[in-house]
């Protein structure tokens, strides 16, 4: 089974100061799109394999960085096209005993980006306390069973569209 996609966002406005916008932090210094990647996997990883609960389970996807959103506009995003569990080297594949709590998925994804931009001196603890949202989040789409191959094939195209179409 595949989970559909994570939509990993990072679009809103004003998440930084009034006058830059976090699409532009993304923009202006590409290297964080590697941390984004990162982060995003991780996040997703550390979540299956805590719903799993199999001792050396390895979950596995498929990540693409985008840096446009609609109209063309700079929205930095990740999708993630995930197999809905963790494989194990027994053979087996193990499905979580539990439907995607995204809510728990967001809160683990903030942490982890608001410690990196923490770390790179891009924000302060005082500007995370002001917020009233932090303009990240996730979107995680519907199962994908093994036989419709009709909506894999659909996904796939969606997640390496080119910027236009």
């Amino acid at each position: 089974m595949l989970r559909s996609t994570y939509y990993i966002s990072c679009r809103s406005k004003s998440l930084f100061s009034r006058s830059l916008d976090r699409s532009e932090v993304f923009l202006f210094n590409r290297n964080l799109l590697k941390d984004l990647s990162k982060i995003s996997w991780e996040t997703v990883k550390d979540y299956y394999k805590c719903t799993c609960r199999k001792d050396g389970g390895n979950p596995a996807a498929v990540a693409v960085i985008q840096t446009f959103g609609d109209y063309l506009a700079s929205g930095p995003h990740m999708h993630i096209l995930a197999a809905d569990g963790c494989f194990s080297g027994d053979g087996f594949f193990y499905t979580p005993g539990i439907d995607i709590d995204t809510e728990s998925l967001e809160k683990l994804f903030i942490h982890k980006i608001f410690k990196l931009l923490l770390s790179k001196g891009l924000i302060t603890k005082r500007t995370i306390s002001s917020w009233r949202h932090t303009g990240f989040g996730i979107y995680c789409g519907k199962r994908i069973y093994p036989k419709e191959t009709r909506s894999t094939e659909n996904l796939a195209r969606y997640i390496i569209r080119a910027s236009f179409s």
